[in-house]
């Protein structure tokens, strides 16, 4: 804008008493000219010229600041300049800087601009800006001023909240993080883990999606907290768990009423059981829990929401030492929905069994029962793909593999009856020995797959993704600071992926989290 044509009347007059004088002389230059360059004189001589910039950019007048995105609950400040190339003091206005428009509440002056500003000087303002959730933020600025062109000098400013992703530490306090095992409900994050040195279950739980974890709770502190496996039922989170007081081994449950008010039940009591638990829930009451004396598979089940618990239902009989387990919803007898399938390392490879909801077991195919060969089947983790189909993943003791397989139930029309059936294993990553500590994680309609593991030859966590429901798979490294990512565990919320992990450098627990399914951390 021109700022000649804003000039108040005491510029014209100047101009106009300048014409009256060169009117009445001889001059060599040009009358015009003469008078222009008088004009530009009185000008000045008379007026603050207020300039705005953010860093190197010059601000024009209703243009747009941008913020970096700013993680919710988080800040982020920008400093501002205004600079005076006038010859006359540039005084602000009372208030110098306000806040206004959609977002205002989300923006605060933290530093106000000096006053006056003296010709050719300069001075600042800070703002800072504050989302407290994923959107979009929007406000407008405005510094008032006796800059005659714009003495209300007015400009946008935006920014944009965004969640937390990277890789954390939790915990490391004392010896803690093996064992762990996280679960993800909305917003809130639980991790159950053991603390070693002192041999308690620890929970802890964070309810801004693992930006901060501020609720720490150690729901049982006799020798507590290995082979933790958890789910969340709606407002309950339920951890189930070996604890060895007097290094006598023993299977227990824990529940936290909204995560926050714990409280314990005994699942087995006999001694020596609780190796290797896997806990699954059926969407409504039930409960099954897979476990191992070291030398048998166990399966208890709760039909009350997890006070009484039944043991070995319809005489279950497995040899094998470690087990994992699913549930689908459906109803309570019949194999067209629901049912929990049983995934168990048994005389060397990985077997599955079937069972509904009335605990009546399922006829085999021949050779379905048994997936792989040559020691197949360790460190195994279960989930549901669909009602009727569950997706492992293991590691191949003889190849020191990484391996998936998945298991189907289907109806044979020639037999009347519900049937199991298995892909053929794929092996997911053979670089050193992977796939120790695997876990398993998938999306809602089973297609995107997770599987979080430990590379024991390089000490480093890595994740395989597959987007086709197991067909083909993507291997990354997540975390290769010291020796990680032993007693993973990954967990999935839409596009957002949490994977919890004992740091064995610093003994401490970390977790990493990912908002475009994995794709950076």
């Amino acid at each position: 804008m021109d700022r000649m044509k804003h000039r108040p009347a005491a510029v014209a007059a100047a101009a106009l008493a300048t014409f009256m004088f060169a009117a009445s002389c001889v001059q060599p230059l040009p009358l015009l000219d003469y008078v222009e360059r008088k004009v530009e004189e009185a000008q000045a001589e008379l007026y603050p010229t207020a300039v705005f910039k953010q860093g190197a950019t010059t601000i024009s007048s209703g243009g747009t600041i941008t913020y970096p995105a700013t993680i919710r609950t988080q800040t982020a400040n920008l400093t501002f300049t205004i600079q005076n190339t006038g010859s006359a003091n540039l005084s602000l206005g009372a208030p110098a800087v306000q806040i206004g428009g959609t977002n205002a509440a989300n923006f605060t002056l933290t530093s106000a601009p000096a006053n006056p500003v003296t010709p050719s000087g300069s001075t600042t303002f800070t703002l800072r800006f504050a989302p407290s959730a994923v959107q979009a933020y929007s406000a407008t600025v405005t510094v008032n001023s006796n800059d005659p062109t714009y003495p209300a000098f007015t400009f946008n400013i935006a920014g944009s909240g965004t969640e937390w992703h990277g890789i954390a530490t939790v915990d490391s306090a004392n010896d803690v993080g093996k064992h762990a095992e996280i679960g993800v409900s909305g917003s809130s994050v639980f991790i159950a883990y053991q603390d070693t040195t002192n041999g308690d279950l620890v929970v802890q739980r964070s309810i801004n999606a693992a930006l901060g974890w501020s609720d720490r709770y150690t729901p049982d502190t006799d020798a507590a907290g290995y082979y933790n496996s958890m789910v969340i039922a709606g407002s309950n989170v339920f951890v189930c768990y070996q604890a060895m007081p007097s290094n006598y081994p023993r299977l227990k449950i824990a529940r936290g009423t909204d995560g926050t008010s714990w409280g314990i039940t005994n699942i087995d009591t006999t001694i020596g059981v609780g190796d290797h638990s896997s806990i699954a829930w059926d969407g409504s009451t039930r409960f099954i829990v897979g476990y191992s004396d070291g030398s048998s598979i166990h399966v208890a089940e709760s039909a009350d929401g997890w006070t009484g618990w039944s043991k070995d239902f319809s005489s279950f009989s497995r040899a094998g030492d470690e087990v994992a387990v699913a549930a689908s919803p459906g109803a309570t007898s019949g194999f067209g929905t629901g049912g929990y399938f049983i995934g168990s390392h048994s005389s060397s490879n990985l077997v599955v069994d079937n069972y509904n909801y009335n605990n009546e077991p399922i006829p085999w195919i021949a050779g379905n029962g048994d997936i792989g060969v040559n020691d197949q089947g360790t460190n195994i983790d279960a989930v549901m793909g669909s009602t009727s189909t569950v997706y492992f993943a293991y590691h191949d003791v003889t190849s020191a593999n990484l391996k998936f397989v998945k298991t189907t139930r289907s109806y044979n029309s020639f037999s009347y009856s519900y049937v199991l059936s298995s892909t053929t294993p794929v092996t997911i990553d053979s670089t050193g020995d992977v796939g120790k500590y695997a876990s398993i994680a998938c999306s809602a309609d089973g297609t995107t797959i997770y599987i979080s593991y430990y590379d024991a030859t390089n000490g480093n966590l890595k994740l395989a993704k597959s987007t086709n429901s197991g067909s083909t798979w993507s291997v990354q490294t997540v975390d290769s600071t010291g020796n990680v990512g032993q007693y993973s565990s990954v967990a999935v919320n839409g596009s957002v992926v949490y994977i919890a992990y004992y740091d064995v450098t610093n003994t401490a627990l970390k977790v990493a989290k990912s908002l475009d399914g994995g794709a950076t951390w």
